[in-house]
């Protein structure tokens, strides 16, 4: 990834991306993804990961350019916004009063209108994804769901769309072993389609394993990024020892 090649149309840009929240300031200079790509934003708790995300998708006033296929982004451009499959780490950002497939009945029907996407396909779609996951709907609110069951909910809805840019947060949190590998499956599936994924974690061994291209936060900013490998100095065999190195502290 070459974040200085003008030429090539990314899927997701930003570019001097700043938020301010309390007094809590977040600043990213440069962030591109490609079609087809994984990116993973690692950093310790409160380092500004979901921050970024957040920004990224449109749920966080913020500062700077953030651009999706090209467009300019702000969070307030209903045909952008469809075009972005969002899985956040909270479990209670969902329609708590209806069940899952009463969710994805919502989120077809905003997809049908603002991006003409045929209602009935949007749900076949939703059944095999479901199936994907070994997930069927209760007939019951997701209030009464587990955290696991709420966050299989949540995957299906952000990939009812086919989206061109996934951004997810802490995808393993609250899955089961069988339900991780499960999850990790439909996003090499969808990276195969060309989908863009920009995720965020704080489990270094899961990044390094996942992702494309890592940039390593710390304090509100971008101090390091690359592929893992470019990340490494002699002597160092994974991530972890680079990472404690990059933010200038000790395991």
């Amino acid at each position: 990834m070459n974040n200085h090649d003008s030429h090539v149309r990314y899927a997701l840009s930003m570019r001097h991306v700043s938020v301010a929240r309390g007094t809590f300031h977040m600043d990213v200079k440069n962030l591109h993804l490609r079609p087809g790509e994984i990116a993973c934003v690692v950093g310790a708790n409160g380092s500004g990961k979901t921050s970024l995300l957040l920004a990224a998708f449109g749920l966080l006033p913020h500062d700077g350019l953030c651009r999706i296929d090209g467009m300019y982004y702000d969070g307030t451009q209903p045909h952008i916004k469809a075009r972005i499959g969002f899985i956040p780490d909270d479990p209670d950002m969902v329609f708590e009063e209806l069940t899952a497939y009463e969710q994805w009945s919502v989120t077809a029907s905003v997809l049908a209108r603002v991006r003409s996407i045929d209602t009935t396909q949007s749900m076949e779609r939703a059944t095999v994804l479901a199936s994907c996951l070994s997930f069927q709907s209760p007939a019951k609110p997701i209030r009464e769901y587990s955290h696991g069951m709420r966050r299989k909910t949540q995957i299906v809805n952000a990939l009812l769309g086919r989206p061109s840019v996934l951004i997810v947060d802490e995808l393993r949190n609250g899955l089961d072993p069988i339900a991780i590998t499960q999850a990790e499956q439909l996003l090499r599936d969808e990276q195969a389609r060309g989908t863009a994924i920009l995720t965020a974690t704080h489990d270094l061994w899961w990044a390094e394993r996942f992702a494309d291209y890592l940039y390593v936060m710390d304090q509100g900013r971008v101090v390091a990024e690359g592929p893992c490998e470019r990340l490494l100095e002699p002597g160092e065999h994974n991530l972890e020892t680079a990472f404690y190195r990059i933010i200038g502290m000790q395991p």
